[in-house]
C-alpha cells in the first residue's frame, strides 16, 4: 500500500495536488506498473491529509471550524479516478467521510474502472498509535497541522456499529478493514461472525506505526535479535487470522516475508520457528 509525502509548497485548501495526474506520486504509480504490470497489485492510499494545509482528511473550513464532507468526497473521487488512471488495482479511501464509497464506485463504473477494487477503512478508530506514521507526514508539515480528527474518526470508546459495515459493503467495497489491530480483534471479531453468511467480503487489518514501535522497543530493551521478532510477528499475525482476518497489512511486510521464505526453503514449520532451529540473515 503506497502513501505520498508532499512537498509543503504542493498542498492547498482544496487538495488539487491529489488529482494531479503528473504529480511524483503519480508518475511513480505509472512506472511501478509499466515495470512490474500483472507481477503485482498496487494499492494507494484515497485521502487528503497529504495535500492538506492543515493535515485533514476532509476539506476543512477554518471559519466554521469543520470538515465540508460534500465537497471532500468530490475530491477523494477525483483522487480515486485519478489514481486508476495511473495503474492503481485498488484504492484506499482512509478518510471517513460520509457516502464516499458510493460516490467512487458509481464513479469508476461509469469511466470505465470496474475492475477497480476498494478497500474501505470501514472502521478507522481515532486512534493514539499513528503518531510515528504521523510524524514522518508532518516533518515538513506547516503549523496548521491536525493532530486531531476524531469528529470524523470512529471513537475507540465505542463499539462498532456494524450497521455502517454494511452499508460499505452495500455502496460497493470489496474488502472492508479495521485500524489500529492490536487493541481492536474483538471488532474485528464481531464483523467477522455478524455478516451474512452469503457476504464473501474479506477483512482486512492494519498493524499501524505504533504497533510496529512497540514490538521493535521492547525487542530492542530485551536485546534480541531479528528471528525473536520474527516469532513475536507469527504469535501477532495469528491473532490476527483467529479473530477473522484475511488480509494483514504491515510495515513487517518485507521482513516477515523473507522470513517465511527461509522457513519454506529450509522445509520447517511456522510452529516449530524458536530462534534455536535456525539462524535468518536480512537485510532490509
Amino acid at each position: 500500500m503506497l502513501f505520498p509525502v508532499v512537498k509543503e509548497q504542493k498542498k492547498s485548501i482544496y487538495c488539487e495536488e491529489c488529482y494531479n495526474e503528473n504529480s511524483y506520486f503519480c508518475e511513480t504509480l505509472k512506472k511501478l506498473k509499466d515495470k512490474f504490470t500483472h507481477d503485482i497489485v498496487i494499492y494507494a492510499d484515497v485521502a487528503l491529509d497529504p495535500y492538506n494545509v492543515y493535515g485533514h482528511d476532509g476539506i476543512y473550513d477554518e471559519k466554521k471550524r469543520e470538515i465540508i464532507n460534500d465537497i471532500s468526497v468530490h475530491t477523494l473521487v477525483k483522487q480515486s479516478l485519478c489514481l486508476a488512471k495511473c495503474g492503481v488495482d485498488v484504492v484506499c479511501p482512509s478518510d471517513s467521510m460520509d457516502n464516499r464509497i458510493e460516490q467512487i464506485r458509481k464513479n469508476l463504473d461509469f469511466y470505465g474502472f470496474k475492475n477497480i477494487l476498494i478497500l474501505s477503512y470501514t472502521c478507522k478508530y481515532a486512534s493514539c498509535m499513528y503518531t510515528p506514521f504521523r510524524s514522518i507526514l508532518s516533518s515538513n508539515i506547516s503549523h496548521n497541522f491536525v493532530k486531531n480528527k476524531q469528529s470524523y474518526q470512529h471513537d475507540a470508546n465505542n463499539y462498532i456499529d456494524l450497521n455502517n459495515v454494511k452499508k460499505h459493503i452495500k455502496e460497493g467495497c470489496d474488502i472492508v478493514m479495521v485500524k489500529p489491530s492490536l487493541f481492536y480483534l474483538d471488532i474485528i471479531s464481531k464483523i467477522k461472525s455478524k455478516l451474512d453468511e452469503g457476504t464473501k467480503v474479506p477483512i482486512a487489518v492494519y498493524n499501524v506505526s505504533g504497533e510496529y514501535v512497540m514490538i521493535k522497543n521492547y525487542v530492542k530493551s530485551l536485546n534480541k535479535d531479528l528471528n525473536y521478532e520474527n516469532e513475536i510477528l507469527t504469535e501477532l499475525f495469528k491473532s490476527y487470522l483467529r479473530a477473522g482476518a484475511n488480509i494483514i497489512i504491515t510495515y513487517f511486510a518485507k521482513q516477515y516475508g523473507l522470513y517465511m521464505l527461509n522457513l519454506y526453503e529450509k522445509r520447517i514449520k511456522v510452529d516449530d520457528n524458536s530462534s534455536s532451529n535456525f539462524n535468518v540473515e536480512i537485510t532490509l
